[in-house]
């Protein structure tokens, strides 16, 4: 007896990955370009490497620009971190979902399964705030940073659950809509009050466009 399955199949998600990238550090990109999702979700990787004199670009593009999957630009001229953001998030990526990742940023091998996953448990926010973790102080220097407080929000999705009100962009996901919402420019180019600025504004524009009980940035405290 043949049995038909008439089982809906699971759309597919687009998520795209936008590492805007000065130090053009191979071992890191590696690690970052390795990652994997699953059968249901589509991802492309965008480089943007925001310093055109690297002497890295070309193991860079040896490396991973013959993938179907990579795409790598580069800047003419060092235009900052939002530039390079923007230029992906905008101009490069056509997916629903960007997850922003700094080239600084060691991944979890896990990052794209669990990013699917929450996107999927909450298909009405706005973005999801991921953690970024420091390594243990080892000197003053980095003892007093995390004394300092500074790095309170860079783990922020393991404090606050729903409603984040802005996260860190060394990784962020936010949903790809048509509101107009980029990285302010006015900010610092290696970064600072940028990331604040785009949730405020993203979740913003997502609520007056799509009505008052939306929700916004979430945190991923696995992503």
């Amino acid at each position: 007896i043949w049995k038909i399955d008439v089982s809906i199949p699971t759309r597919i998600l687009t998520l795209d990955i936008v590492i805007p990238c000065y130090r053009v550090d191979l071992k890191i990109l590696d690690r970052i370009l390795a990652l994997q999702g699953s059968e249901t979700c589509s991802t492309m990787f965008i480089v943007i490497v925001d310093d055109p004199s690297s002497p890295h670009i070309a193991a860079l593009n040896q490396r991973h620009a013959h993938r179907p999957d990579v795409r790598i630009r580069v800047n003419p001229i060092n235009s900052g971190a939002s530039y390079s953001r923007n230029r992906g998030f905008l101009e490069e990526s056509a997916a629903e979902w960007v997850h922003f990742l700094d080239d600084d940023i060691v991944p979890s091998p896990d990052l794209l399964i669990q990013a699917e996953h929450v996107i999927r448990a909450n298909p009405s926010a706005v973005g999801f705030v991921g953690n970024a973790k420091f390594p243990p102080a080892n000197n003053i220097f980095t003892a007093a940073l995390h004394l300092s407080g500074v790095t309170y929000f860079w783990d922020i999705a393991t404090k606050i659950s729903t409603d984040v009100p802005w996260g860190v962009t060394a990784n962020i996901v936010a949903r790809r809509n048509r509101d107009g919402v980029k990285f302010d420019l006015r900010f610092p180019k290696t970064g600072g009050g940028e990331d604040i600025d785009f949730c405020i504004r993203k979740k913003r524009e997502y609520t007056a466009t799509e009505g008052k009980d939306t929700v916004g940035f979430i945190g991923a405290p696995n992503v």
